[in-house]
């Protein structure tokens, strides 16, 4: 299974995801394409999953609240997670799936920087075309060596964004800057002493 969580907008490119799937699941007949959540373009999606004739390939689960979703098995369930969005702010629910050790398909873009190591736990397009997108697709689906180890690579990196590791980097960071502007304060009162002393 391949699995999308996201808002269903233009902006996401949901339209394009749908398009690649279709191709891919062309040459791969035993794929399934999960998507959940809601949005905007939710009567645009349900229109073109029917025109593409994919309502047996495509399962639209629709808004399910967070805390069940990542208690649920769909993660688990599925290998891979698409997304041909293009316009994003920090992109949690990648966090979240390679977490559960999908790797992600995606569209080369600058928003998500910090959690994408290409051809490490990501697969990156450099197109928007279908046909491009979709080689890379077929490229992993044919390569069970690198899909292994990008799941594999995938559970690995999402270590960095555990909750207990961040907030105690936090507490080092604000505890420096503390330490730092203390420092300073006695540097500046001494200063200021001496000035005194001076006079």
């Amino acid at each position: 299974n391949i699995l999308y969580v996201w808002r269903l907008s233009r902006e996401k490119n949901i339209d394009l995801a749908l398009r690649v799937f279709k191709k891919i699941s062309s040459v791969f007949h035993d794929l399934n394409f999960l998507i959940i959540w809601d949005g905007p373009a939710k009567q645009e999606t349900s229109e073109l999953i029917k025109k593409l004739w994919l309502t047996k390939k495509v399962k639209m689960l629709w808004k399910i609240p967070h805390e069940d979703l990542i208690r649920s098995d769909i993660f688990q369930n599925c290998k891979f997670f698409l997304t041909c969005s293009t316009s994003e702010t920090f992109g949690i629910t990648l966090i979240e799936a390679n977490y559960f050790g999908l790797p992600v398909l995606w569209i080369n873009q600058w928003w998500v920087w910090e959690v994408v190591i290409d051809w490490y736990n990501w697969l990156k397009s450099n197109s928007l075309k279908v046909s491009e997108i979709s080689k890379l697709w077929i490229k992993l689906m044919k390569d069970e060596s690198l899909r292994n180890q990008l799941w594999k690579n995938a559970k690995e990196f999402a270590k960095r964004f555990d909750r207990k590791k961040l907030t105690k980097e936090l507490e080092l960071y604000y505890e420096d800057i503390i330490e730092k502007h203390r420092i300073k304060s006695l540097e500046n009162i001494s200063k200021k002493n001496l000035e005194l002393i001076n006079k």
